[in-house]
């Protein structure tokens, strides 16, 4: 019977020591200190400066007046309660003051159906709460 193969022992990895000694010099590896040809007595380690990235300044520009910060309008101390059928009224009246008696854009304004406010104004014009047109 034939021998079994051997598989080949694999190469060490780039990080790790060598297993045995280079024949062209000592193996340096960025953090392993690197030691001058000295009587033992002397020798000290040497480490290899490694050169630090700089990265370039970057332009910056001359810095700017801070923007105004926005100031929140000042809120009544008492919010008037009114009911909700006078406050729809006074809002779809001011959309349509807006937009000049467009009832299709003042709509769109409200994000409601035209229709809505087509029914509406023939509510409050019958019930007397607007004048006729």
């Amino acid at each position: 019977a034939a021998p079994a193969p051997v598989a080949a022992p694999l190469p060490p990895l780039p990080h790790s020591p060598p297993s045995e000694p280079a024949t062209a010099g000592p193996q340096v590896y960025p953090t392993q200190p690197v030691y001058q040809t000295q009587p033992v007595y002397q020798s000290q380690p040497v480490f290899q400066a490694q050169p630090v990235y700089q990265p370039p300044p970057a332009y910056q520009p001359a810095p700017a007046a801070p923007p105004p910060v926005p100031q929140a309008p000042a809120e009544p101390e008492e919010t008037e309660i009114v009911p909700l059928a006078v406050m729809e009224r006074r809002l779809i009246m001011a959309a349509l003051r807006r937009t000049q008696s467009d009832v299709p854009r003042a709509a769109a304004l409200l994000q409601i159906n035209p229709s809505t406010v087509y029914r509406k104004l023939q509510s409050w014009r019958t019930d007397g709460e607007l004048p006729d047109a």
